[in-house]
């Protein structure tokens, strides 16, 4: 029991103490428990997370995949794959050469109405780097081209081919005129032959034989003609094709004009004797087109693309992989029927993307992931998904090797690991301040609280910190209150010799007033049994100041003694003879009545609030004005103003005025004035008193009664 006792003392005496010690093994053991869980919980979700994001991937890019009119990527991969790629032949399943003005739509024919586009594998887009056809401010307009062949075509040995670009208008082409007259678009085949065809805009047959009076109705729609080189004497008889123009909005720009052509040309015009279809495809091709005004001139510079330029594929695996697979996991496509073993692409092949580094924050959290996911023996297999493509045989892997956890995970992570450090930090630094330097200032003071008038030496102390500072203030304050300590008996004795000192003074003092008054009475009262009219009046004044002080042991009592009498006259005879008697004084003027405004009042204390107040103003009016005393009435009070113009009176000081001793005059003013004018008034009198500011001066207002209260 004695232990129990001894423990609960302790911890009654030192919460702090022991609150540090609990507190310094309890919050490091939560938050590292909370890493702990945050870890595996982490992993856990991510793990759910990552295998349902790339099953969504690789379903997403399989069907991608299939959204190209039934032209699969997959069949040439080798050339479909890349992002950027050169103009050449590309091997279809079906053509896609079409009239676009047949006999079927004549009658209601619009090239507003038209929206035809080659397949996507087949198109690649190539930027218009250096064009006056549009501002070069602008954003750059891009021409699409598309050239393929299709193996064992019904209809013949055909390459089809797909141009599209911007123009302010199709200049068409005049039998018997040089090609450079109109618009034209020169195509260049190099292979084992080199081939140069020029194509050129003309009216559609069929409008120009079945609708000659509605031409303007084709004017959109145009008929391709092709000759070799720039030669307008030798035309190509098996190139076929059409072009139409239409407003189109591309690439977040407004609407533009944009004409389309689509044709087709008999393979032996490009083929040598011993070539046969699939030597298209070694072919390099050049595009260069040319606009016209309707005047002939040349528009601008030409546009060229040269056969070795790369264009932007339209559509292609490495830009569906990067695209559709966010998580950058590795793709494996595979085509069961011609291997099961080796892919027929993969995305490991691709250049890797050149994104941001990553912070050296984030750095620092995966390194820090890296290492306590292997400590704590959470390692984490590769993820992967597998989903069919185009039908049986086919097929794509998704595969991603995990890294340790999530971007905010590691980041997360690396806080509370941080946090953790800063608390363990804490803790030791509070540990070695509270049990080297507190417990040390708190024995101090103990030891001075029990015995204040011990001698004993304070300890000194050599850091610079907030606790040493405490102790240092205190070992001051030790001996301040030994230094007070020995100065309060000092002045204990030195304050009671003082108060025998000034009881013997208030004795003296009260004898002297005492024989004063004796010694004033009683001429003063022989002098005012002599004296008649206003003189009789100041005897009676210095009567009552001497009855006051006379009986007063301080100077407020002896005004606030002094005798009034209160009795009702005819104020305004009272005022208007002071104002007679005093204007040479002062420099007053009187405002109201001349007589029968009554009031009860003291005449001679009257006379003295009036004439302290006449001091005031006479010290701070305006040199040149006169002080102005106003008296009017209501049927309850008299009301006498006195106002002198001259600087206000601050609003805060309006009340402080009348409080002894408070003086804005020089030496030898006692600030008693005003004092005794408002205890006059409102204590004597019952009436009231006060000063404000009006216009350009200060008045000071006095109200007394008409009735006795």
């Amino acid at each position: 029991m004695r232990k129990r006792r001894g423990i609960l003392a302790k911890l009654q005496r030192h919460p702090i103490t022991f609150g540090l010690v609990f507190s310094g093994l309890f919050l490091p053991g939560v938050i590292l428990y909370a890493i702990v869980d945050f870890v595996s919980t982490a992993k856990k979700k991510d793990d759910q997370a990552q295998s349902a994001a790339l099953k969504g991937e690789a379903a997403q890019f399989a069907f991608a995949l299939r959204d190209d009119e039934g032209i699969p990527l997959v069949d040439n991969p080798v050339v479909l794959a890349p992002l950027y790629r050169k103009n050449q032949v590309i091997s279809i399943k079906k053509p896609f050469f079409t009239y676009l003005l047949n006999r079927a739509n004549a009658k209601t024919f619009e090239a507003s109405n038209l929206n035809w586009r080659p397949p996507r594998s087949c198109s690649v887009d190539f930027p218009i780097w250096n064009s006056q056809i549009k501002s070069e401010t602008s954003p750059v307009n891009l021409i699409r081209t598309c050239f393929a062949t299709v193996k064992n075509d019904l209809t013949g040995r055909y390459l089809y081919f797909s141009l599209r670009y911007p123009t302010d208008g199709v200049i068409r082409h005049v039998a018997g005129e040089a090609l450079s007259a109109g618009s034209s678009v020169r195509l260049e085949f190099i292979g084992a032959k080199t081939t140069k065809i020029t194509l050129v805009y003309g009216i559609p047959t069929l409008a120009k034989e079945r609708y000659p009076s509605q031409k303007e109705r084709f004017e959109k729609v145009h008929e391709l003609s092709g000759y070799y080189a720039d030669d307008s004497r030798v035309l190509i008889r098996s190139i076929s094709g059409q072009a139409y123009e239409k407003m189109l909005e591309l690439g977040g720009r407004g609407p533009e004009n944009y004409v389309t052509m689509l044709g087709r040309v008999d393979a032996n015009v490009l083929l040598a004797a011993n070539e046969n279809l699939d030597d298209l495809t070694k072919m390099k091709i050049g595009v260069e087109i040319s606009d016209v005004e309707s005047s002939g001139a040349t528009k601008g510079a030409v546009v060229q693309i040269p056969s070795d330029l790369k264009g932007e594929s339209v559509i292609s695996l490495e830009k569906l992989y990067r695209t559709q697979v966010k998580s950058s996991a590795s793709l494996d496509l595979y085509d069961f029927s011609t291997s099961k073993d080796r892919p027929i692409w993969q995305s490991k092949s691709l250049a890797a993307t050149s994104g941001p580094p990553p912070s050296w924050l984030q750095q620092l959290s995966d390194w820090l992931a890296d290492l306590l996911v292997k400590n704590l023996n959470f390692r984490r297999e590769a993820e992967a998904a597998k989903q069919e493509v185009l039908g049986p045989g086919l097929f794509l892997t998704l595969k991603d090797e995990k890294a340790s956890l999530p971007d905010i995970a590691t980041r997360s992570l690396l806080f509370l690991t941080a946090a953790l450090v800063i608390i363990v930090l804490l803790e030791g630094f509070w540990f070695y301040i509270v049990f080297f330097h507190v417990r040390g200032v708190i024995r101090v003071a103990f030891r001075f609280t029990l015995s204040p008038l011990s001698r004993e030496n304070l300890p000194s102390y050599k850091w610079k910190n907030e606790i040493t500072l405490l102790g240092r203030i205190v070992n001051l304050l030790i001996r301040k209150l030994r230094s007070r300590g020995d100065g309060l008996r000092r002045s204990q004795k030195r304050e009671r010799d003082k108060a025998h000192s000034r009881e013997q003074h208030m004795k003296s003092r009260q004898r002297i007033l005492d024989a004063m008054g004796h010694e004033l009475r009683s001429p003063l009262q022989t002098l005012m049994n002599t004296t008649k009219g206003d003189d009789l009046r100041v005897l009676e004044r210095m009567n009552r100041a001497v009855e006051a002080l006379a009986e007063a042991t301080s100077i407020e009592q002896g005004l606030r003694n002094n005798r009034v009498v209160v009795t009702r006259g005819d104020l305004a005879e009272y005022l208007q003879k002071f104002c007679t008697n005093m204007a040479s004084t002062y420099g007053l003027a009187y405002h109201g009545k001349s007589s029968n405004i009554f009031a009860r009042y003291d005449e001679i204390n009257l006379e003295q609030v009036i004439c302290h107040i006449l001091e005031n103003a006479k010290a701070y009016r305006q040199n040149g004005t006169l002080i102005e005393i106003r008296l009017s009435e209501n049927e309850d009070a008299i009301t006498l103003e006195i106002f002198n113009q001259g600087p206000p009176i601050e609003e805060d000081r309006l009340d402080a005025i009348f409080e002894l001793g408070e003086s804005t005059g020089g030496e030898g003013n006692f600030g008693q004035g005003l004092f005794v004018a408002q205890m006059y008034i409102v204590v004597g009198m019952k009436g009231s008193i006060f000063a404000e500011n009006q216009g350009n001066g200060v008045s000071f207002v006095i109200g007394l009664p008409k009735h006795a209260s």
